[in-house]
């Protein structure tokens, strides 16, 4: 008798445990979902500040070529410190499901610092 009993307990707690892990990965994914639009937000941003940086120094004469390439590789250097930043970031949850989390916390960081930045060459 004290087998069944033991048994039952074990069968509910396990079914349990089940439906917390199953929620709380929904929640995960739900909250992955919204990071992801607000990064696609961020990164327009700061792809629009960077065009109007753009447009203001090509409507400029005064070194206009040379002012152009160094937004370009200005450009080029936010999106590869945004990158490799972001990779090297989530260090400590390197295999965990927050991964993925911290990755697109930073790259939503990051694009937020990049359009202040362009907007702050105008």
């Amino acid at each position: 008798m004290d087998y069944k009993i033991f048994f039952y307990f074990t069968l509910l707690f396990s079914n349990l445990a089940q439906a917390d892990l199953y929620t709380e990965l929904e929640q995960q994914k739900e909250i992955e979902k919204k990071l992801e639009i607000e990064l696609k937000k961020q990164e327009d941003s700061s792809l629009k500040a960077y065009k109007e940086i753009l447009e203001f120094v090509s409507s400029s004469n005064l070194n206009r070529n040379e002012q152009l390439k160094r937004l370009e590789s200005a450009n080029k250097a936010w999106d590869n410190f945004i990158k490799f930043t972001c990779n090297a970031k989530p260090l400590e949850s390197i295999g965990t499901r927050a991964e993925y989390t911290n990755i697109l916390q930073c790259k939503i960081k990051g694009h937020k610092e990049k359009r202040l930045y362009f907007n702050s060459l105008i």
